[in-house]
């Protein structure tokens, strides 16, 4: 009894260490704003994350000092909350246009929308629009989201076939037992 349970304590763990290899890689879209983990590799939207960076901030705002520019800045954060590397950059933009975005993501695949506002203003009233760039985004992440499940699946299950294989050629499992 005793070894049995030791035999399946290894093969509990094995698994559980093969299922979080797999999980780890994560892609996400908010509105232009791309993360992406890959192993220890933290990307925040065009900025590569130090290693003991937790999270990163994106935001995009219209300058109040000159209507016509768009500033994005990226910074990479500790889990104390310190900037550990950071960007700024700016662009044009429609000066009657507001944009406003704020973005948090996790080195754990979270990610969250804190604040959005895309909307333009004739001087009578404001006026929200549907904007299609922001509708493909959220479809690709989609479809990019799916298949990197559909993927992941499929390695796990190709992976524990392995590791059953393994374990029966080394007789664990021997008898039925």
């Amino acid at each position: 009894m005793r070894n049995q349970i030791a035999k399946l304590f290894v093969l509990v763990i094995v698994t559980v260490v093969s299922v979080e290899e797999i999980s780890a890689d994560s892609y996400s879209v908010i509105d232009d704003v791309e993360v992406s983990i890959v192993g220890n590799n933290f990307k925040c939207d065009k900025m590569d994350c130090p290693s003991d960076a937790d999270r990163c901030e994106v935001e995009k705002y219209k300058n109040s000092g000159n209507p016509s520019e768009l500033i994005r800045k990226t910074s990479c954060l500790s889990k104390t909350g310190s900037i550990l590397k950071s960007n700024s950059e700016s662009s044009s933009i429609d000066p009657n246009s507001n944009a406003s975005l704020r973005v948090v993501a996790y080195r754990d695949g979270n990610m969250v929308n804190l604040n959005t506002a895309n909307y333009t203003s004739d001087g009578t009233g404001v006026n929200f629009n549907y904007d299609p760039i922001v509708a493909e985004n959220m479809q690709k992440n989609l479809h990019h989201t799916l298949q990197t499940v559909q993927e992941n699946i499929k390695a796990m299950n190709e992976q524990l076939q392995h590791q059953l294989q393994t374990l029966n050629n080394l007789k664990i499992f021997a008898d039925g037992q």
